[in-house]
């Protein structure tokens, strides 16, 4: 695998607390777990199982543990019930290695206890896990995965009224997390989810760029996450209305992982004359991400296009003290074009819409690769706001892969409704790649009648809605393998057969 940067080292751990609080000279916030409609700040303090904070420092994405570890943890977040269950959420766990895995599954809520249930996650197979705990619904979710080997990953899927999304729960905590994209305009709710899965307690300060400028809201610094709980925070409660929302979340003590939930409902024509000048509307849907741990300098997407109804755009975040240089190579897969050289301020957002970029034809597909060229790290995620006449409506937030590896597993979302499945496997590399698609089992998938396909350098493959021969589609879980020529990068994207929905998601480098 390659990983083009790596993230700062660990803070000081600070003692154990009993309860959630802020140091000073912050006032300590009052129950936090209490929820007020959708502008509500809430706070778990549930204790759950704590993990020692792992050494050396986290790697830049989620990668599945080798076959030969004794153990792996998955940590989650991302559910949103309250008002109205925007977004529930379930686990979707992929075990590719030869013998059954072992483990627990710990809830984390917002207003009440842990609650955990012991799994068996069958050889060669997926296991769905429901996030329900007992009682009254929570409005926020986090969860623990403790499994007793590695050759496994665990997705998180969130789904509501607005649709599906998923995303790759993360593997290790960070010093610090960085979300490029978000909007708190009318009817879209912006969450905020903090996990603390280790001993020790950890404080965050939260930050902003938005179209207003830096934002620092009091009440978002200093915050207290005891060791073993999750805080939740509605972004929109402090910054309203805002059409676009960057975060970063800087920990002064200890570890944690952070995910971002948006939520986006049907605007009324009064509703929509509150939005910012200028601010370009985001339909209906649902999207949660898992946050970037750190910046980096090499960013590949395996999939994109734009078209009648859909626009996509490149998010790029520069949250440091000098500017970046970037360049934002785009591999058709038809013609080519040139790339594009985009300069982003210190702490500052450049937005790269391809709608209106004439060197990438409406419609054609293509996979990116961003570079910074001076070596200033950002974060980057594609978003991809979808309204009719597109096939199909829906927003769609993803991070690009900060690895290429030659061996992918993509858990699925355990969708069981009908689907429109698409895997797109993305070569970045000059040499030509031959890779193989197999189910969980080693059964392989028939690619263009063959069991591998080759594909030429900067090219992609995509494998669509019909399951290969075995029955092995991109809505179930897959191993993707390169076998020669260099690593790829591997996205998994489905939506409805009807209805709202886009959900977009990378592959786990496995191995």
């Amino acid at each position: 695998m390659s990983e083009p940067s790596s993230d700062s080292p660990p803070a000081a751990a600070g003692d154990p607390r009993d309860r959630v609080r802020r140091v000073r000279p912050v006032p300590r916030v009052a129950s936090l777990g209490l929820v007020v409609a959708v502008l509500a700040l809430a706070a778990a303090t549930s204790q759950v199982t704590r993990h020692a904070p792992p050494q050396p420092a986290p790697v830049a994405m989620p990668v599945a543990a080798p076959a030969a570890a004794v153990s792996s943890s998955w940590f989650c977040a991302g559910p949103v019930a309250s008002p109205s269950r925007l977004a529930d959420g379930h686990l979707v766990i992929a075990n590719a290695a030869a013998r059954p895995l072992h483990g627990r599954v710990t809830l984390m809520a917002s207003n009440g206890p842990p609650v955990s249930q012991d799994i068996q996650v069958d050889p060669a197979g997926q296991l769905i896990v429901a996030e329900k705990p007992s009682g009254t619904a929570p409005p926020y979710l986090g969860a623990v995965v403790d499994l007793d080997g590695g050759r496994a990953a665990v997705q998180q899927v969130v789904t509501g009224s607005e649709g599906t999304s998923s995303t790759a729960c993360a593997t290790s905590g960070s010093t610090g997390w960085y979300f490029p994209t978000g909007t708190t305009q009318e009817s879209a709710a912006l969450s905020l989810t903090l996990v603390n899965p280790y001993p020790d307690d950890a404080i965050a300060d939260l930050s902003f760029t938005t179209e207003q400028g830096q934002e620092s809201p009091q009440d978002f610094q200093g915050i207290v996450i005891p060791g073993g709980t999750m805080a939740a925070f509605d972004l929109g409660s402090h910054l309203r209305l805002r059409a676009s929302v960057a975060t970063t979340v800087t920990l002064r003590v200890g570890r944690l992982v952070a995910f971002e939930t948006q939520t986006v409902q049907a605007q009324s024509q009064a509703a929509a004359a509150t939005n910012p000048s200028g601010a370009t509307p985001w339909p209906p849907g649902v999207s949660v991400t898992l946050g970037a741990p750190s910046v980096g300098s090499s960013w590949w997407w395996a999939s994109g296009s734009a078209g009648d109804g859909t626009t996509e755009q490149y998010v790029i975040y520069n949250p440091g003290a000098g500017p970046a240089n970037i360049s934002l190579q785009f591999d058709l897969d038809l013609g080519s074009a040139d790339p594009l050289q985009v300069s982003v301020d210190p702490h500052g957002m450049a937005v790269v819409v391809t709608n209106s970029e004439s060197r990438i034809p409406k419609g054609v597909g293509h996979g990116a690769t961003l570079r910074s060229t001076n070596g200033v790290g950002v974060v980057a995620e594609r978003v991809v706001l979808a309204t009719s006449p597109a096939s199909q409506t829906g927003i769609a937030e993803m991070f690009g892969s900060r690895l290429t590896a030659g061996r992918w597993l993509v858990p699925g979302d355990g969708a069981t409704d009908s689907v429109v499945p698409s895997l797109a496997i993305y070569n970045p590399g000059s040499a030509a790649v031959r890779v193989s698609i197999s189910s969980l089992d080693g059964a392989l998938t028939t690619l263009d009648g063959q069991g591998a396909v080759t594909i030429p350098g900067h090219h992609r493959y995509l494998l669509g809605a019909s399951p290969g021969a075995n029955g092995a589609g991109p809505d179930r879980a897959l191993v993707v393998a390169a076998h020669a020529g260099g690593p790829v990068v591997v996205e998994n994207d489905t939506s409805p057969a009807k209805g709202i929905g886009i959900d977009t998601a990378t592959g786990v480098p496995l191995d």
